[in-house]
């Protein structure tokens, strides 16, 4: 495509009528530049599928619209651009706006955090909601003899030989680690890879019935 450039066209190629007072001539139309006009709407017309129809006028509109149809976007991936579908947890407003729906026990979508513990199915309690109440339940509780008691898994106090309960900052003096040394002053028995049996009146302390030992 080019703009008219004969020698009767506007020093900016465009088209003139002229004028004959001053004297200016009408800008002459070449065959150079009307093929050229063609050949670029036979080539829109053409480019879309359609043959050239000499009865028909709409066709250039027919190839626009053909054209406008089949250069819709594909699905967008990582690598390009594209559509993006309405997936799971989310919705489209009559207004055009994609918005987030709320989750539910059925339904994907957004979680609403809630301080605290409840009954709700539709918020989420946060870690520290969660941590706050086990640590809650285990302070109540009263271990009795021979009971088990969680702990953090650290120790501190003197020689760092004591326990720190779950929750808690500070270890639990009644508790000490049972690996045969002195805690203070005193010997503790050394319990590493034992386990440990209760006495009853049928069975006392010391005794080795139903003891075995064997070795691989």
């Amino acid at each position: 495509m080019h703009r008219i450039d004969t020698a009767t066209a506007t020093p900016d190629h465009k088209f003139t009528e002229g004028d004959p007072a001053v004297p200016v001539a009408a800008t002459t139309v070449s065959a150079e530049w009307l093929n050229a006009v063609q050949e670029e709407l036979v080539a829109v017309i053409t480019g879309a599928g359609l043959e050239l129809k000499k009865s028909d006028n709409g066709q250039l509109w027919q190839a626009i619209s053909q054209l406008i149809t089949n250069a819709k976007p594909g699905l967008a991936t990582k690598a390009k651009p594209g559509l993006v579908q309405v997936g799971g947890g989310l919705n489209i407003t009559p207004e055009g706006l994609l918005s987030v729906l709320a989750a539910s026990v059925t339904q994907a979508g957004i979680v609403q955090l809630a301080s605290g513990l409840s009954d709700s199915t539709t918020t989420a309690p946060t870690c520290k909601a969660v941590k706050d109440a086990i640590e809650s339940k285990l302070a109540a509780v009263n271990v009795p003899v021979g009971g088990i008691l969680p702990f953090s898994g650290t120790f501190g106090g003197e020689g760092n030989r004591f326990p720190i309960p779950l929750g808690e900052d500070a270890p639990d003096m009644h508790w000490c680690l049972c690996d045969g040394t002195t805690t203070n002053g005193l010997p503790v028995p050394d319990l590493r890879g034992r386990m440990i049996r209760g006495a009853s009146d049928s069975v006392p302390a010391g005794s080795t019935g139903g003891s075995e030992k064997h070795s691989h």
